[in-house]
This record gives structure tokens, C-alpha cells and sequence, in this order.
């Protein structure tokens, strides 16, 4: 791309090769990192052990073959069809992802490991439905899938749902546990050192998701009815109370 842009030699192939960047991007690496990352913090956080991981190597088949598919279709311009097959191994990843992430809290020694961390399951499962009701919307017709609206609806469930608010509330524990453990991890057990639980309020990290999640929703909404109006809204809340929120947690260096 950074060749075609200097000298202007592949202009047809240039767009193909956009499309399957952002596709890699976008599915392959923040895919990679959310379910990878999902497999030590859930079970750190849960305290769950003997769990099965043959789940985790099922998931990471179905979701490379769906990252390669997406970039064959753009690179070929065989975008229909190859392209509704990418979803389908897409969705199915996800689902025995959900499915695992079940798996790790049924082997749970801890019931509650954090609204943070219950959030980013919940979100997950979301983005599951969201996959399945998008591959039988577009089973009508594949080319529904390069639709302006349907890219930018799904677009916003997937980075500024599904990546964003699993960040966010994985952040909630690891960035407490991290300064807890730098700064008092050798005064652990001494009187007056404070608790990891006592680094932050989880009554405001909760509140917090749930804002979050309400600002998505609206803005979402405000795609599917295609009304600018929501949309604003909903960004706008999203916005703000994102920052509150990443606020509140650097406070823990405070502490």
C-alpha cells in the first residue's frame, strides 16, 4: 500500500489490499489479543483450574481460517460468498469461545471476580448474538455484508463494543492488582497495608459498565435507525463517561 501510494502503480489492486489490512486488523489481531488475553486473566480472576483447554485450540483454528478467508475474498475480489464463509467460522469461533469462557467459570473457586470482569463475559456474549443474527441477515443476500450501513453498525459492536468494554473492564482488576503488587506486594500481611480490594470501588466500576454499555446501545441504536440525532447521544455519553471512568482508575496510583 505504502508502495502504490509513492509511485501509483497497482491502483486496482490498491483497495483490495485496504480492505483485507483492515480486515486482519480489525478480526485478526484485536481478535487474537481479546480471546487470548481472556484465556489468563478469566481464569486468574475466577481462581478456576482443571478446565479443559481443547476449546481454546478449536477457537483459534476456526478464528485464523476465518482471517485468512476475509483476506482471500478482498485480495481476489471473490468478496460474496467467501466472505459470508469468513463469518460463518467467525461465528462459530465465537460461539465455542462463549462457550469456553463458561467452561473456565464453572471450575470457579471465587463466586464474584469483579463487576469488571463479569461485564466483559456478558459483552462477549452480546457480540455472539450480534454475529449470528449478521450471518443470517446476510445469508439473504452476501453482498448485504459490504452494505456503508451494515460495515459501520458492525464496526461500532465490534470495536467500540466488544474490544472496548473488555479492555476496559479487564483494566478495572489488572491495572489495581499491578500498582497493589508493586507497591505493597512486600508488606503484604502487615498492619496497615492496604487491601487489593481496597483499591477501587467496584460500586463505581459497575456503574461505570453499565453506562457504558447503556451510551453503546444507544448509539447503535441510533445506527439502525439511521437517526444522527441517537447517534450523538449515545457517542456523547459514551464519551464522557468513558473518561470518567479511566479516571477513576488511575486514581488507583494514588493509592
Amino acid at each position: 500500500m505504502g508502495l502504490n501510494f509513492a509511485f501509483g502503480n497497482w491502483n486496482g489492486l490498491h483497495e483490495r489490499l485496504f480492505g483485507a489490512h483492515i480486515w486482519m486488523g480489525t478480526l485478526g489481531w484485536f481478535g487474537m489479543l481479546i480471546t487470548g488475553f481472556s484465556y489468563k486473566m478469566l481464569p486468574m480472576f475466577y481462581l478456576s483450574h482443571d478446565y479443559s483447554i481443547r476449546l481454546q485450540k478449536v477457537v483459534l483454528v476456526l478464528w485464523n481460517a476465518a482471517v485468512i478467508t476475509g483476506v482471500v475474498a478482498f485480495l481476489t475480489g471473490i468478496k460474496g460468498g467467501l466472505l459470508w464463509f469468513a463469518l460463518l467460522l467467525l461465528t462459530a469461533a465465537l460461539l465455542f469461545y462463549v462457550y469456553h469462557l463458561e467452561q473456565i467459570q464453572e471450575k470457579r473457586h471465587k463466586s464474584n471476580p469483579g463487576p469488571g470482569i463479569r461485564w466483559s463475559v456478558y459483552v462477549s456474549r452480546a457480540f455472539a448474538v450480534y454475529a449470528v443474527a449478521l450471518l443470517i441477515y446476510s445469508a439473504q443476500g452476501t453482498e448485504l455484508l459490504l452494505h456503508p450501513h451494515v460495515v459501520l453498525l458492525s464496526g461500532w459492536v465490534y470495536l467500540g463494543g466488544w474490544v472496548s468494554l473488555t479492555i476496559l473492564g479487564y483494566a478495572s482488576k489488572i491495572v489495581p492488582f499491578l500498582w497493589w503488587t508493586h507497591k505493597y506486594g512486600k508488606q503484604a500481611g502487615r498492619p496497615g497495608t492496604p487491601l487489593m480490594a481496597g483499591m477501587l470501588s467496584e460500586r463505581n466500576v459497575n456503574w461505570g459498565m453499565i453506562a457504558m454499555v447503556a451510551g453503546s446501545l444507544l448509539l447503535v441504536s441510533g445506527i439502525l435507525i439511521n437517526l444522527a440525532e441517537v447517534m450523538m447521544v449515545g457517542g456523547t455519553i459514551l464519551s464522557l463517561v468513558s473518561i470518567v471512568y479511566i479516571a477513576n482508575i488511575a486514581l488507583v496510583f494514588r493509592r
